[in-house]
């Protein structure tokens, strides 16, 4: 929920702000999957190296990033 509200909140100042929403749209689409796929590749990396444990690496960086987000 507060992602949707805060991608609503930037929707609506772009809109606002920016004449050329399309070129933004677009340079957000394109880091979005950049992101997305170097965060994709970085995990094969990471699952070749750490073999079975990469799933327990994984679930105590999601618990980290909650209790960060608590405190």
């Amino acid at each position: 929920l507060a992602t949707s509200m805060d991608a609503f909140g930037t929707g609506i100042g772009l809109g606002l702000l920016v004449s050329d929403l399309l070129y933004i749209c677009i340079i957000i689409g394109v880091t979005a999957a950049v992101m997305t796929f170097t965060g994709m590749l970085l995990g094969n990396l990471l699952h070749r190296f750490l073999t079975f444990r990469s799933e327990i690496v994984g679930g105590v960086l999601l618990w980290l990033v909650g209790f960060k987000m608590f405190a």
